[in-house]
């Protein structure tokens, strides 16, 4: 399944590019160009014309870096971010949707559309510590768990009980038999703010819950199984015709799809990566027992990049908080040869970068290599679940998750160690591989589990205990035309909600403005049980009839007010003509 070298720009971002560069270009100043990471090269600042706003992540300095209380730490980002939008730049909330805003919830960003002027206004103030450009990389495709020693490690209870691995890629399978019943919850970021086409189920640009990362059709793309093959890399549990195990094959699976469509291509734009990150820090604890240990990307762009850290600010903050609160994040090296560097982002520092070897524990032809490399692991035809049951793939994408899944194994076995405890145990237990001059050692996740602590392998492992979980059926929304003024048949639309291995609180939302009059929603707010109980939507009729013909569209949010496990948005469209 090999394939050639990847595109790093995509048609959007080169259209909008080579649309400023006729207009006379704005000069940066000194103090724009010190806070400006050059992010991975498909962006010239120097060539900005002053009238274009293009996309741009913000770096605010952290409003709160020792805040113990989360709920504090979120208040005081937000009013970071209002300082952003509506102090320096004068937006008000309606001018959010037109300027592309997104905002994030645990870490001090926020992404917008800006011209030269304003970043230059952002640059200014010493609240914006950096900025970035919003681009987008790809799927990293060059088209095991004995290798490895993830079977030995299971006998030493390494075998990811009780842990999960965060999936950021083209979505999932769900309905794979590799995945049943694994998937504890579903997000979804796509769009890039509004550049590309986005991929949510929901035509949304942000879709959380059940059924949000639904893997993108084959028809979209040819690259749509990479991300259900990787999973079941990390974690898959049952294989057949041929398959094996993941190498944490007890370990729950959290997708989350962040890749957008563009003509013909899959990109995934920082915005929606750091977006999928944020929500993965903000959820972190949503899980009982359950504790995501790793977050793997396959991802990346064509370019060979030393150490980026200023490069890419947004990613390396977002990386940070993860790793600060006990999860890792894994990036695969790229798939291009290169021997003096990386992928981006796997060229941030703090990430756990990976490169690929074969069966043999010969390095693979296509592994990009150098100093970036943290660890390798095996990846080249990596039998896993595809799109139409089981199939075989190569790239340092197949390798990345195999090192994921080994961070979820450990921390299985010893639920106190720290990332840094992780990493250096694999480090230091593995088979040392060199590649042009470099040495990074092919991991081995049995010795790795004895340099963190030795746990008899007769060491009982508590079983994996479900969430209680909010299930909103059915998964689609609802469109409802009335055809004339003098029609007022309406028909009704019923959800309904269940409270899955337990009793969870929920309500029901639409954004800041609340549920608009011209609906009806029977309740919003109770406890939802098993069995289910029904919610049914339906058009106030005295509203509709004074609206003027249009669409009209409110995109509820059923929200798990328990622990947000399976909170889930359902869009409602009603057009008068």
């Amino acid at each position: 399944m090999q394939s050639g070298p990847l595109l790093r720009i995509l048609a959007v971002c080169g259209l909008v590019l080579a649309g400023s560069v006729a207009a006379e270009a704005h000069q940066p100043s000194a103090r724009l160009k010190a806070k400006f990471g050059k992010g991975i090269g498909t962006f010239s600042l120097d060539a900005a014309a002053p009238a274009t706003r293009l996309r741009y992540i913000v770096v605010l300095t952290d409003p709160a870096p020792d805040a113990a209380d989360r709920r504090d730490r979120k208040t005081r980002i937000a009013d970071g971010q209002n300082r952003v939008l509506a102090g320096i730049l004068g937006l008000r909330s309606a001018d959010e949707p037109t300027r592309k805003v997104r905002r994030y919830a645990t870490l001090p960003l926020v992404a917008l559309e800006a011209n030269p002027a304003e970043l230059e206004r952002l640059a200014a103030d010493a609240t914006v510590a950096a900025i970035q450009p919003d681009e987008a990389v790809q799927p990293l495709l060059d088209t095991s768990t004995q290798l490895t020693g993830a079977r030995a490690a299971w006998t030493l209870g390494a075998t990811g009980s009780n842990q999960a691995v965060a999936v950021l890629d083209t979505g999932v399978k769900t309905s794979h038999p590799f995945f049943a019943p694994k998937i504890i919850d579903q997000a979804c970021f796509s769009g890039g703010g509004g550049v590309a086409t986005t991929l949510c189920p929901n035509a949304q640009f942000t879709q959380t819950g059940i059924g949000a990362a639904e893997t993108c059709p084959a028809s979209v793309s040819s690259a749509c199984f990479h991300g259900t093959h990787v999973s079941g890399i990390a974690v898959g549990l049952g294989g057949k015709t041929g398959s094996r195990d993941g190498v944490a094959h007890f370990a729950r699976l959290v997708p989350v799809q962040v890749f957008s469509r563009s003509g013909n291509s899959l990109g995934a734009w920082f915005s929606d990566i750091v977006a999928a990150l944020d929500w993965v820090n903000n959820v972190r604890d949503g899980y009982d027992t359950v504790k995501i240990a790793a977050v793997n990307m396959s991802i990346g762009d064509s370019v060979a990049h030393a150490n980026c850290d200023s490069d890419l600010p947004a990613v390396k903050t977002a990386i940070d908080t993860l790793r600060a609160n006990g999860i890792a994040t894994v990036i695969a090296a790229g798939n291009n040869g290169f021997t003096t560097g990386v992928s981006a982002p796997g060229c941030i520092s703090t990430a756990i970068t990976v490169g690929a070897t074969t069966k043999k524990d010969g390095l693979a032809s296509f592994s990009n290599v150098g100093d970036m490399v943290d660890l390798y692991a095996t990846g080249v035809d990596i039998q896993s679940s595809i799109l139409t049951g089981y199939g075989k793939a190569s790239g340092t994408s197949m390798a990345a998750p195999h090192v994921a899944g080994a961070f979820a194994a450990l921390r299985s076995a010893v639920p106190g160690a720290t990332v840094d405890a992780i990493e250096a145990a694999l480090e230091n237990s593995g088979r040392a591989i060199t590649a042009s001059g470099v040495t990074a050692p092919r991991i081995r996740i049995d010795s790795a589990k004895t340099i963190l602590t030795t746990v008899s392998p007769a060491a009982t492992i508590p079983p994996v205990t479900d969430p209680a979980t909010l299930v909103v059926s059915p998964t689609d929304g609802w469109t409802v035309t009335r055809l004339t003024s003098a029609d007022y048949s309406m028909t009704a639309k019923s959800y309904t909600v269940l409270g899955a291995n337990g009793d969870v609180g929920y309500t029901i939302t639409a954004g800041g403005a609340g549920i608009p009059k011209w609906l009806k929603v029977s309740a919003t707010a109770g406890t939802a049980t098993d069995p289910a109980a029904a919610i049914t939507l339906s058009v106030n009729e005295a509203v509709a009839a004074k609206l003027n013909n249009g669409t009209y569209k409110a995109t509820l949010t059923f929200t798990n007010t328990t622990n947000n496990v399976g909170t889930t948005t359902r869009l409602v469209t009603f057009v008068r003509k």
